[in-house]
C-alpha cells in the first residue's frame, strides 16, 4: 500500500514537471501500438480508460513507440505498466 502511494505521488510529480504530451502525439502513439497484438486486446477491453485516465494518456504519450515496437522486453515492460495503472483504479 505504502509503494502505490510512494508510485502515484512519483507519477504526479511527473506530470507535473515535465507537463501533459500533446493529444496529437498521444492519438499518434496509439495508432502506432495498435499494430502489437497484445495493445489491440488491452485497447478492446479497457478502451476507456486508455482514452480517458489522464495517467494512461501521460505514458503513451510520452512513451517512445518506435523503441517499443523493435523491442520484445520495452514491449513487455510497457504492457505492464500499462496494464498495472489500470488495475490501481
Amino acid at each position: 500500500m505504502i509503494i502505490e502511494i510512494l508510485a502515484n505521488i512519483g507519477m504526479a510529480m511527473q506530470m507535473f514537471l515535465r507537463g501533459m504530451p500533446e493529444e496529437e502525439r498521444i492519438n499518434k502513439n496509439i495508432e502506432k501500438l495498435q499494430s502489437l497484438e497484445w495493445f489491440q486486446q488491452v485497447y478492446k477491453e479497457h478502451k476507456g480508460a486508455i482514452e480517458e485516465d489522464p495517467d494512461v494518456r501521460y505514458l503513451i504519450g510520452w512513451t517512445k513507440v518506435e523503441k517499443v515496437l523493435r523491442s520484445e522486453y520495452r514491449s513487455k515492460k510497457l504492457r505492464g505498466k500499462i496494464l498495472g495503472i489500470i488495475d490501481n483504479q
